[in-house]
């Protein structure tokens, strides 16, 4: 039971180690598809780990994040939520 902690203090930090040795730092994107209705769906403000060394285009998404990202998809495809929202809105 200690992986629930170690990643609370994870998503809270500002970087993190990426695998090729380069440093992770915490960023903000926006996310957006077109859905089967054909309406395009924008989140805004969505946190991830982009890695900054040049020949790395590794990224990193905590679990929760995808977890509360694929929940607002839903929602904002069936209709309860307007098709561009804020992340922000949405955490804790």
């Amino acid at each position: 039971m200690t992986v629930a902690p170690f990643r609370k203090r994870q998503e809270a930090r500002q970087t993190m180690e990426c695998e090729c040795g380069g440093s992770m730092k915490k960023e903000e994107k926006v996310v957006r598809w077109i859905g089967n209705d054909g309406q395009t769906y924008v989140i805004h403000n969505v946190p991830t780990y982009q890695c900054d060394e040049p020949d790395c285009d590794e990224e990193y998404e905590p679990g929760k994040i995808s977890m509360m990202l694929s929940a607002i998809a839903d929602l904002m495809e069936e209709g309860r939520l307007p098709d561009t929202v804020d992340f922000r809105r949405f955490k804790q």
